[in-house]
């Protein structure tokens, strides 16, 4: 499994400018999207009036694969492996997982 981790800024532009394009390069690439939990405070957040940057990111994530990590952990987990480079990633949940488990898609 390869990752990408956009911030809440990257990801909205590239989905309000350039979606084709950046869904078609997480298809092509086979990439998962790295979504932190904190991303999804920002987007989900009442005092932003979000609207299509909120639509854009669902519907990106709608049709790719990503995770849910928590970033805390991230660190920790780089931190006790300092100096080696990080062979896998610490996440919570695979939208592989989610989405296997809703009866509607069965």
């Amino acid at each position: 499994m390869q990752f990408i981790f956009l911030d809440t800024f990257a990801l909205s532009q590239l989905t309000k400018d350039h979606y084709k394009e950046l869904n078609d390069y997480l298809e092509i690439h086979q990439l998962h999207l790295v979504i932190s939990s904190f991303q999804l405070i920002e987007y989900h957040s009442p005092v932003i009036i979000s609207g299509d940057r909120t639509d854009r990111a669902i519907q990106l994530l709608s049709v790719n694969p990503f995770v849910i990590v928590n970033q805390n952990d991230i660190y920790n987990f780089e931190e006790a492996r300092y100096p080696s480079i990080l062979t896998r990633l610490p996440y919570k949940l695979r939208s592989e997982d989610i989405f296997a488990n809703l009866p509607f898609l069965v």
